[in-house]
């Protein structure tokens, strides 16, 4: 079997972005990188850095329908579905509340 070609880099897009006391996050993976655990790493690492250093309640991501890879992956990681927002142009929407925010309901 020949060796694959080189993946490209950078494996993905992670797009972060903060208004208030909520963030959202998107990632855009390439082909190649997809199953392959960047996307979870990436969010995993973003969430308590969100939470801890920028003082986040609440991180948020959403995707088209149908996307079961990425609610499957938001699932994982704690994340918990959400209404459809009127200013979110896709359908599917999660969230995950920092630590402090759930205690406090």
């Amino acid at each position: 079997m020949p060796d694959a070609p080189p993946l490209p880099a950078p494996p993905f897009l992670l797009r972060p972005y903060a208004a208030g006391d909520e963030g959202e996050v998107g990632v855009l993976l390439f082909p190649a990188w997809q199953g392959r655990g960047a996307a979870s790493a990436a969010i995993g690492a973003l969430r308590p850095w969100a939470f801890a250093a920028v003082g986040l309640a609440a991180l948020t991501c959403h995707h088209a329908a149908g996307h079961a890879a990425m609610a499957a992956l938001m699932r994982r990681l704690g994340f918990r579905p959400v209404p459809p927002r009127p200013d979110v142009a896709v359908p599917c929407g999660w969230e995950c509340r920092a630590p402090e925010a759930m205690a406090a309901g």
